[in-house]
């Protein structure tokens, strides 16, 4: 019986809910999410909450969109199998700070982002200074 439940579980998420969409489009204004003939749209301006999570050592991305129910709502993303995976995670984390900018989530989220393109920076400029001595 148990493993009756997990299969109808499994089928439900991958065809009735599009919870593992294959195809995606990343707007400026809208979110879409594709699979077996059917998409689900998001407006950016209409959204009224948004959650996201990354998982499997940064290699996919769960989130919930306008509180996900049953039918629709609940995606996961598998961003380390795209080339853009920066970009797309990058897209992600906006849209949360567009729907949610007075989260602590995000507002900590954000800080760290800083943080990290300040440490690549710094990176950065001591490689260059380091050939530049060495010449």
């Amino acid at each position: 019986m148990f493993i009756l439940i997990i299969c109808v579980y499994n089928v439900w998420n991958e065809f009735i809910s599009l919870s593992n969409p294959y195809e995606f489009e990343l707007g400026k204004d809208s979110v879409t999410f594709r699979a077996y003939k059917q998409e689900h749209t998001y407006k950016i301006s209409e959204m009224t909450n948004f959650s996201m999570r990354m998982v499997a050592g940064n290699t996919s991305i769960y989130m919930n969109i306008n509180k996900g129910g049953i039918l629709k709502g609940r995606y996961w993303i598998r961003v380390s199998e795209f080339e853009e995976q920066d970009e797309i995670v990058d897209y992600f984390y906006d849209l949360d700070e567009k729907v949610n900018p007075d989260s602590v989530v995000t507002r900590a989220r954000k800080e760290g982002r800083e943080r990290l393109a300040q440490k690549k920076e710094l990176e950065k400029q001591k490689k260059i200074s380091k050939k530049l001595v060495k010449n």
